[in-house]
């Protein structure tokens, strides 16, 4: 058999011998490791490793080619035998390689139809495509990376499709339609309804769906965004957005009515005939619309949030003070459906928005977003009041850097369900939403505790345990009242603390989150963390400037063809290093424990948890047939970390000694919630995970 090492190199000016051994090198590794993945499911055993590794040492670099004054450097084959010997065959050009466009944009909605067909590889390659597919879905790889590796295995596997089109199952034309002053393409909300079916596993015969309209710019050096219209099943078992529509301009959309024409007529026909798929009928409702306050009056159709009327929740009318457009009062009268689609306020509103045909809620089914509200609202604008805010309340450099020097030290406490570590607020600038909920909920009350003043701490407080009432699915409903007042009190000491020019739209909307918490739960359930996190990935999509619409539409097209998701093993990495107690001594020891939203494990920072409501220590997760035991040790002394507003021990978060009980044992079904785990010099506090 023989197998065959393709190097190519492509440079503007002359390059050393030792740069060429290295591309030879690198060119080398990729290929061993590409048939290495080939032949893993095979009958034959032979190791690509092992054929090159007696030639490779001995072959040298590739001879160089020229042709006139190009530049280029010419493709060399190394034929290497299976008996050893190494063969140099001719050199050939690359130019085609350099000039090679995936993403061409002719006007057509049809896929692919390439020179190979699926349907004429057998069996075995066909699983083979399936495994390139699911391969190339997971590590968002480059059409040209999968050509080249197709070019290598087709040597071996002949009937392998030539081109990565085929694999990935491309569409190869994108039909675009020219609307609100950019171009559109709607993927479909019924498609991507049944899609989410299918995969997700929806068993209600109603289903429930959120939109998400925000904007998503592309580029620094260019005006060029998209404007995606998301969907989100919210009673799947698998909660992740998929796309309805995409919009791509140099602005927003022109009109909104044009911009979500074709879903609200898509919408309007499921609305009233509803959804047959898999000989089941669905009933389509559409529960809320989430986005940030500039989407919200943009699709709505009234006064931003700088505008005299732009409390979209309340009828209250705007003070303009010190160039700001404050709310100050927290008890006027609220906004209702009715009073929205009659335009009692007629300042509020600037048009007729698209969705009052749609016959749901315009003000309860358009909820505020506590993370652009709080988060990247009143979160960041605390922060900064702190380092660069007026005199009576700016905090000096020295506690800065100790809020700072905490913030780091938790850093080895941070469980890993959070994706971003405590950074330092001078880095203030580039945190992300995440990071400022952090702060709000975990590390603020254990880091600014002591260092900040007492009325400022206090004040801080009020809206960290408002919040996390609002966000906790044990305490949203019975304690929703005492975190109204909480909030409300919050602005109201807000105000008088730094100022009234401070009470900005932001700050004036926690006093109505409790109403939300009312209407939908806990506020994550209609918060734009999830929507933001596929706006990421979307980005991700694109490989170049060019036709960024176009490319997001194949790329999409492809991901339709990825596989269900799979479970994995609720209990993981087995080993046999105790404790156990004797009496278990049959049973099998684990290392971790994977729960629906969170992942326990016997390091510190993960192995914290509420057993039966109280604090503890895991120690070793056990398992014989279908009983799951995990043992554990309980904190021999737990108190109320704080008392203000209202004693900790409310929402579960307590102070404990380090020392600890005796081993126990129970069922892993008696973990209720994880825990930060954090300690502060002698203090050590366990805070609850929400998230």
């Amino acid at each position: 058999m023989l197998y065959t090492l393709n190097t190519m190199a492509f440079c503007y000016r002359p390059i050393s011998r030792w740069t060429k051994k290295r591309r030879l090198d690198s060119g080398y590794n990729r290929a061993v490791h590409a048939m290495n993945s080939a032949y893993r499911d095979s009958d034959d055993e032979l190791d690509a490793t092992e054929i090159f590794e007696s030639t490779y040492v001995t072959a040298s670099t590739p001879q160089e080619c020229t042709d006139g004054d190009s530049n280029f450097s010419e493709l060399a084959e190394l034929a290497v035998d299976t008996d050893g010997t190494v063969q140099n065959t001719d050199c050939q050009p690359v130019m085609q390689y350099c000039s090679i466009d995936r993403d061409d944009s002719t006007v057509n909605s049809d896929c692919s139809d390439n020179d190979d067909n699926i349907s004429d590889i057998s069996d075995d390659n066909e699983s083979m495509v399936s495994d390139l597919r699911q391969w190339a879905l997971k590590n968002n790889v480059s059409h040209v990376a999968i050509d080249d590796l197709l070019s290598i295995l087709r040597r071996h596997f002949p009937e392998l499709p030539k081109d990565s089109r085929t694999v990935m199952q491309t569409c190869s034309n994108v039909q675009l339609q020219a609307v609100a002053g950019g171009h559109y393409y709607h993927f479909s909300l019924v498609n991507g309804l049944k899609t989410v079916i299918d995969k997700f596993q929806v068993s209600d015969s109603v289903i429930n769906l959120q939109l998400n309209i925000d904007g998503l710019p592309l580029f620094k050096s260019s005006p060029g965004q998209f404007w995606p219209i998301l969907g989100l099943v919210t009673n799947s078992k698998i909660k992740q957005p998929f796309i309805i529509g995409l919009f791509y301009g140099n602005t927003k959309p022109a009109s909104a009515a044009d911009y979500l024409q074709q879903f609200v007529d898509e919408y309007s026909n499921v609305q009233h005939h509803g959804l047959n798929h898999n000989n089941n009928h669905y009933t389509i409702k559409l529960s809320a619309v989430v986005c940030d306050m500039p989407a919200r009056t943009f699709v709505k159709a009234t006064k931003g949030h700088t505008g005299y009327h732009g409390c979209d929740k309340c009828v209250q009318e705007g003070v303009y003070t010190n160039n700001r457009m404050t709310f100050p009062e927290t008890d006027t009268a609220l906004r209702t459906d009715e009073s929205f689609i009659a335009q009692l306020d007629e300042f509020h509103h600037v048009g007729v928005s698209p969705f009052t045909c749609l016959s749901f809620g315009m003000i309860n089914a358009f909820p505020i977003d506590y993370m652009h509200a709080v988060c990247l609202g009143v979160m960041r604008k605390l922060l900064y009041l702190w380092m660069k805010g007026p005199l009576h309340v700016r905090l000096g450099g020295h506690c800065t850097q100790q809020i700072s020097n905490r913030l780091l030290s938790l850093k080895s406490s941070v469980p890993c369900e959070f994706a971003r570590k405590p950074r330092s607020i001078n880095e203030v600038d580039r945190w992300k939403a995440t990071e400022f909920r952090q702060l709000l909920l975990y590390t603020g009350p254990v880091c600014l505790h002591g260092i900040i003043p007492d009325v400022i701490y206090k004040n801080f407080m009020l809206i960290s345990c408002g919040m996390y009432i609002l966000l906790s699915q044990e305490h949203c409903v019975e304690l929703c009242d005492q975190a109204q007042t909480v909030l409300t009190n919050f602005c109201h000491h807000f105000g008088d603390l730094y100022g009234k020019e401070f009470l900005s739209y932001n700050v004036h909307s926690v006093v109505h989150l409790a109403d939300e918490s009312r209407l939908h739960g806990v506020l994550d359930n209609v918060s734009c963390f999830v929507f933001e996190n596929y706006l990421g990935k979307i980005k991700k999509l694109l490989r170049k400037p060019n036709d960024p619409l176009q490319q997001v539409v194949k790329r999409v097209s492809e991901m339709c063809t990825d596989a269900p998701l799979t479970q994995s093993k609720r209990l993981q990495k087995p080993h046999h290093d105790g404790p156990i107690p004797s009496h278990l001594n049959h049973f099998q020891q684990f290392r971790e424990f994977h729960q629906t939203g969170f992942t326990v494990s016997l390091d510190e920072k993960n192995s914290c948890v509420l057993i039966n409501g109280k604090p503890a220590i895991v120690r070793n997760f056990l398992q014989n047939d279908d009983k799951w035991m995990v043992v554990y040790q309980f904190f021999s002394d737990i108190q109320c970390f704080y008392t203000y507003p209202f004693p900790s021990d409310r929402l579960g978060i307590f102070s404990v000694s380090s020392n600890l009980q005796e081993l126990a044992v129970a069922p892993t079904s008696r973990i209720t919630r994880k825990c930060c785990y954090f300690k502060d010099g002698l203090q050590h506090i366990v805070v609850p995970l929400l998230h």
